[in-house]
C-alpha cells in the first residue's frame, strides 16, 4: 500500500512540476478543454472533446472566477458547430480556430487589445453580426490579421459588420470573399475593406472624416473586387481620398441626410457619384437641385457625371462654382442663375447637349467649359465675362441691356429705381429701352383714359426663362404726386410734407431728394421749387 502511495505521489509531483514549469495547465469543463496559465491568470480555449451527440457549444465569459480571454489555433477547426455563447471580452483568436463555424449570438469584440489571426473565421457563419472596437473608446487596438474571415457569411436580412474604424486595423485581404447584408463603420477610416468583398445592402459611414486612399477594395483581387452598391454617408464627412472607389463594382448609390456638407464642405479627391450611381437626399432621388444655404463655393467634383441631375437653380448666396463641380450632367436641362455669382471654374459647368442658359451680371471670371459653343442660345449683359467669354470661344449669344432714352435719366441699382428728369412720360419705352429683357409697366396715374409714367411708376424686368430680374420705381424728379409733372401742385406738397411734416412715401422722397433717403424739409422743397420753375 505505501508502495502504491509512493508511486502516485511521484506521479502528482511530477505533473505539478511540468505545469509549473510551462505555466499552464489543462481541464475540462463542459466539454470544452481550456489550458489555465498562470501568469496572466486566464484560461485559453484548446478544444473540446464532444462528440457527434453534441451540435452547439457555449464558451463562457469565466471558468472557476478566471476570464476566459483566448481560443487557440485550430481550436474548433472545421467542427461546424453552432456556436452559442462567446465572450466579448477575448483577446486573441488563433488561426483557424472556428473555421466553417456557425455562430447564432453576437460576435463582439469589446477587449483592449485583440488579434485576429488568418483564417481565424474561414468560412463561418455569422446569423447575428460582427461588432468590432466599442462606442466612444479611445485605447482600443483590434488587429484582424489576412484571410481572417476569409469568405466568411453574414446572411440575414438582420446580421451586418459593424466597425469602429478608429480601434480597428486590418491587414491585406482579412475579408476576401466574405459576403454581408450591411456594414456601418464608424469614426475614423483605418477600417479597409477588401476586393472580393459582397456588400448586398448598403455600408453606412458615421463619424468618418476622411476616407483614405483605396479604402475600398485596396487590395487586388484575382477573381472579383469589391461591390459596393449603396454607401448611406453622414454630415462628418470632409474629404474622399483619391482612388476611394476605383476598384468597387456596381453603380453606387449614395444617400445623404445634409446637402450643404456635400455641396461645400468635402474635397472630393474621389467622387462615388462618377460611377454610375444615384444620389438621394433624405432617401428623395435629387433630380431638381437648389443650392442650400450653408456655403458660397460648390465643392471641386462635387456633381462630376452625376446623370440624374435635371435642374440647377443657383442662389444668390453662391460666389464660385468650382473645378469640375458640375462637369458631365448630360440630363440637366434647366439652369437659373441668381445675381451674385463671381466665378466659374474651369469644367465647373460643362455639358454635352444644347440648351439655353442665362448667365449673371455679377460673374467675373469663366475659366475653360468645353462644348459651350453648342449652346442654342447664351443670355448675357453687355461688357460682362459672359460676353467676353461668348466672343472669345465662338459661342451665341445674346445681350442683355437697359438703355435710358433721354441724357438727364439714369439707372439706379442700388436704390432700384430709375431717375429722369423728363416730364409727361405716357409709355414706358419713352423712359427706357431693353434688350433681351421682356418688361412689364404699372403706370402712376391716368386721365380720361390716358396712362402717365410718372415717380411712383413700377418697372419689371423678366429675363428670357421669364424670371424676374427686379422691379424698378420709376422717379420723375420734382414729381410728388406722380402726374409726370413738376408743377404748382407738387410744390404745395412738398410745402405741406416740409412744414406739418405730413407724410410721404420712398418715392416721393426721392422726386424731392434726388434719391437720397432724407426727410422732406426747406431745403427739399426749394429743390421742388426750381424744378418747377424750370419745366
Amino acid at each position: 500500500m505505501k508502495k502504491i502511495l509512493c508511486i502516485l505521489l511521484s506521479a502528482f509531483l511530477a505533473f505539478s512540476a511540468m505545469a509549473i514549469s510551462s505555466g499552464a495547465a489543462e481541464m475540462e469543463f463542459e466539454g470544452i478543454i481550456y489550458e489555465f496559465d498562470s501568469t496572466s491568470q486566464t484560461y485559453t480555449v484548446v478544444g473540446c472533446r464532444f462528440t457527434e451527440d453534441y451540435t452547439s457549444l457555449y464558451i463562457p465569459d469565466t471558468v472557476n472566477g478566471y476570464n476566459v480571454t483566448k481560443v487557440a489555433p485550430h481550436a474548433f477547426e472545421g467542427t461546424g458547430f453552432y456556436i452559442d455563447y462567446i465572450p466579448s471580452h477575448l483577446t486573441y483568436i488563433g488561426e483557424g480556430a472556428f473555421m466553417s463555424c456557425v455562430f447564432t449570438c453576437p460576435v463582439n469584440f469589446y477587449a483592449k487589445d485583440v488579434t485576429i489571426e488568418p483564417y481565424a473565421f474561414y468560412e463561418a457563419f455569422f446569423s447575428d453580426g460582427v461588432c468590432f472596437g466599442e462606442p466612444q473608446a479611445t485605447d482600443q487596438n483590434i488587429k484582424i490579421r489576412s484571410y481572417a474571415f476569409y469568405y466568411a457569411f453574414f446572411p440575414m436580412g438582420t446580421a451586418w459588420m459593424t466597425v469602429y474604424g478608429n480601434a480597428v486595423k486590418t491587414e491585406p485581404y482579412a475579408f476576401t470573399g466574405a459576403h454581408t447584408n450591411e456594414m456601418v463603420i464608424y469614426d475614423s477610416m483605418d477600417f479597409m475593406v477588401d476586393s472580393g468583398i459582397s456588400l448586398a445592402h448598403y455600408l453606412t459611414l458615421k463619424g468618418v472624416h476622411t476616407i483614405p486612399e483605396g479604402a475600398f477594395g485596396i487590395h487586388d483581387y484575382p477573381y472579383d473586387n469589391f461591390y459596393l452598391e449603396n454607401i448611406f454617408i453622414d454630415s462628418s464627412l470632409s474629404k474622399i481620398e483619391k482612388n476611394t472607389f476605383s476598384q468597387t463594382q456596381g453603380n453606387i448609390n449614395v444617400y445623404i441626410d445634409d446637402p450643404a456638407n456635400w455641396c461645400y464642405n468635402i474635397e472630393f479627391q474621389d467622387n462615388p457619384l462618377t460611377y454610375g450611381g444615384k444620389l438621394y437626399v433624405n432617401n428623395k432621388l435629387l433630380t431638381d437641385l437648389i443650392l442650400p444655404e450653408g456655403g458660397d463655393t460648390v465643392s471641386a467634383r462635387a456633381f462630376e457625371d452625376y446623370m440624374y441631375l435635371e435642374s440647377l437653380s443657383v442662389p444668390s448666396h453662391i460666389r464660385t462654382i468650382s473645378y469640375r463641380a458640375f462637369l458631365n450632367n448630360n440630363n440637366l436641362v434647366e439652369i437659373n442663375f441668381s445675381e451674385g455669382l463671381e466665378t466659374i471654374e474651369e469644367e465647373g459647368l460643362m455639358f454635352f447637349s444644347d440648351r439655353e442658359i442665362s448667365l449673371p451680371e455679377s460673374l467675373e471670371t469663366i475659366g475653360f467649359n468645353g462644348y459651350w459653343e453648342i449652346l442654342e442660345m447664351l443670355y448675357c449683359y453687355p461688357d460682362s465675362a459672359a460676353h467676353r467669354y461668348a466672343e472669345q470661344y465662338n459661342v451665341p449669344y445674346t445681350l442683355y441691356s437697359m438703355y435710358i432714352k433721354s441724357e438727364e435719366a439714369f439707372i439706379d441699382n442700388e436704390n432700384m429705381c430709375i431717375m429722369t428728369s423728363d416730364n409727361g412720360a405716357r409709355n414706358i419705352a419713352d423712359i427706357i429701352t431693353v434688350s433681351g429683357y421682356t418688361v412689364e409697366a404699372t403706370p402712376s396715374y391716368s386721365e380720361n383714359g390716358v396712362e402717365f409714367y410718372g415717380t411712383g411708376s413700377v418697372v419689371n424686368i423678366y429675363n428670357s426663362d421669364g424670371e424676374s430680374e427686379g422691379a424698378y420705381t420709376v422717379i420723375v424728379k420734382g414729381d410728388l404726386d406722380g402726374d409726370a409733372v413738376c408743377d404748382a401742385l407738387d410744390v404745395a406738397m412738398a410745402e405741406r410734407v416740409a412744414n406739418t411734416h405730413e407724410s410721404a412715401d420712398t418715392a416721393q422722397i426721392y422726386a424731392a431728394n434726388g434719391c437720397v433717403s432724407e426727410e422732406i424739409d426747406v431745403s427739399s422743397y426749394q429743390n421742388v421749387v426750381n424744378t418747377a420753375l424750370n419745366s
